[in-house]
């Protein structure tokens, strides 16, 4: 690998109960996922792919999620920035798929049902004495398409001695 690039693969399993509305023989249950990460940094340029598949049963059988991610983000000059990322999913109606959303104060984790894509555009620039981080969120799943979603923030980080 380049200097800058990575590869990370694993394998996960999870038994038991994914929500607390199921069943009693959900208790039992077994999810296996297999996924796959690549990602490239370096100077002024970065990029992350990830491919994910889950299972509902043993042997990565009956697929209930399915995930495909790229991010590019760019660093042009000193604390601007600029990102686009991509989702592809597929998942089974009653098993969601997850992905994390970056915002200034947190990492929200939202829910994606049946299939679809979602793409977030960000961009962050010096302003006021802050920065400002704005972002558009477009969607569509299971044939719909919410309006688009945008955000824009400004922060100030403060000291006291």
């Amino acid at each position: 690998m380049a200097q800058h690039e990575s590869i990370t693969m694993g394998l996960e399993e999870r038994r038991g109960a994914r929500r607390a509305s199921s069943g009693p023989t959900a208790a039992s249950a077994l999810q296996q996922g297999v996924w796959a990460e690549w990602r490239r940094g370096g100077p002024g340029l970065a990029m992350n792919l990830r491919h994910e598949w889950w299972g509902g049963a043993g042997g990565l059988r009956e697929r209930v999620r399915e995930l495909a991610s790229a991010e590019l983000e760019t660093r042009p000059w000193r604390a601007t920035s600029a990102s686009l990322t991509v989702w592809l999913y597929r998942t089974a109606a009653a098993d969601p798929q997850y992905v994390t959303e970056s915002e200034v104060d947190r990492t929200i984790w939202r829910a994606l049902p049946r299939a679809g894509h979602r793409s977030r555009l960000r961009v962050g620039f010096p302003a006021a004495g802050g920065s400002v981080r704005a972002a558009l969120t477009v969607s569509q799943s299971g044939g719909t398409s919410p309006p688009p979603h945008w955000t824009l923030d400004w922060t100030r980080r403060a000291r006291t001695r």
